[in-house]
């Protein structure tokens, strides 16, 4: 380790700060070198799986995990000098590792290692709550031509370093599974620390905001998926909290069933993150803000609590039931014979055809008529061959 240098956390404007890539001819400088080391962060995010009292077969996240120093992964790593401009990046490993190559006109005063809270193909970039103001943490090189490794640095439990770790195993882990994904989610403003509590996703801006109380939970995965649906084909779902006098929105709140399908897409991504499909107790964990994942039985996504009902959570029109559903489709571990993954719903969603009527992507004048769950299932059925109608009834889609 280069006891010389230091970790120093900032904030700056983005305004005006390049992000592409450059292009060096190695014959017109004067100084140039490769700075390799690893990146790690210590991890605080809440909701991971606790080995002492769950399953955790097929768990992305363990309690062997938290509060260790953990590999930062797919992270965008830039060299710069002591006036920010850009001598050169590369990307940590799944390991933490770089390797980043770099090239000056002339020996700058200071060699940096910079972290801006960015992955490493810009699909998203963590943003102060402004959209603009970017954080970053950088670590001091020596000032020489040639390879140097300076060894291991840390970045502390903040949070937005939390948020920055549930955006990339969003999509690394689940997201990006899918071909579609790899094209269109990309750009992702996410902004840390809103005044407002909870959190909130803009498909058409891409953008997603994070509240102050949402600092070290899963909850960002959700907004993940929210976007994603939006990229995959934008559909008006409407508020449909108010359903049957509804006033209050969560995974067990009863919903108009278009607007339970359009949160419970993107609760799968908040469970496709942190589980395979191989898991036996894989649960919905994105709002523990500390501590281990919930052992509540209406977070597990394989067991229902309770039999089908319209009076209970068990039914179409909650986020909970449809979650369990969408997982049983692209899930592996529970003897069905289907052979779908995330790759199918949102080529499923994107070939929806347009307009306003039974199965077609343009959702109607108002609640009860927007896309539902059994306009999903057919669609499927029809546009990728998946034949989901089974687990559509085993996990009570046909109560409403």
């Amino acid at each position: 380790m280069n006891t010389n240098s230091s970790n120093i956390l900032k904030t700056i404007s983005a305004l005006g700060v390049g992000l592409a890539g450059m292009l060096f001819s190695t014959d017109a400088f004067a100084a140039s070198g490769n700075v390799r080391g690893y990146w790690t962060f210590t991890q605080q995010t809440a909701g991971y799986c606790d080995t002492g009292t769950m399953d955790c077969t097929g768990s992305r996240y363990t309690d062997a995990e938290f509060s260790s120093n953990e590999p930062l992964e797919n992270a965008r790593i830039e060299i710069r000098d002591a006036s920010f401009n850009l001598l050169g990046s590369c990307s940590t490993s799944t390991s933490g590792y770089y390797d980043c190559p770099w090239t000056a006109a002339s020996m700058p005063s200071e060699v940096r290692v910079y972290f801006r809270f960015e992955d490493k193909q810009q699909r998203f970039i963590v943003y102060q709550d402004d959209g603009s103001s970017r954080w970053y943490y950088y670590v001091n090189a020596s000032t020489v031509n040639g390879i140097q490794n300076i060894g291991t640095y840390n970045i502390p439990a903040y949070g937005f370093m939390s948020l920055y770790d549930v955006m990339q195993r969003s999509y690394y882990s689940f997201v990006g599974t899918s071909g579609l994904m790899q094209s269109r989610f990309t750009g992702i403003k996410v902004l840390y620390d809103h005044p407002d509590d909870g959190g909130w996703a803009d498909g058409p801006n891409k953008t997603i905001q994070m509240g102050w109380n949402r600092t070290n939970t899963i909850n960002a995965a959700h907004e993940a998926g929210h976007i994603a649906d939006y990229l995959a084909k934008p559909r008006d779902s409407h508020n449909g909290w108010s359903y049957n006098g509804n006033t209050g929105h969560s995974p067990t709140s009863l919903e108009y069933r278009g607007f339970a399908l359009s949160e419970a897409l993107a609760d799968l991504v908040a469970v496709g993150a942190y589980w395979s499909g191989a898991a036996t107790e894989p649960r919905l964990c994105m709002y523990n803000t500390t501590g281990p994942c919930t052992s509540n039985a209406d977070s597990h996504m394989e067991v229902a609590n309770g039999s089908c009902s319209t009076s209970n959570a068990n039914n179409s029109r909650t986020r909970v039931a449809t979650t369990r559903y969408l997982w049983d489709v692209i899930d592996s571990n529970d003897g069905e014979t289907l052979d779908a993954v995330i790759y199918d719903i949102y080529e499923m969603i994107d070939d929806l055809p347009a307009g306003t009527g039974w199965g077609q992507a343009d959702s109607a004048s108002g609640n009860t008529e927007s896309f539902h769950q059994y306009e999903f299932e057919s669609q499927l059925d029809a546009l990728r061959s998946v034949d989901s109608l089974s687990v559509y009834y085993k996990n009570c889609m046909g109560y409403f």
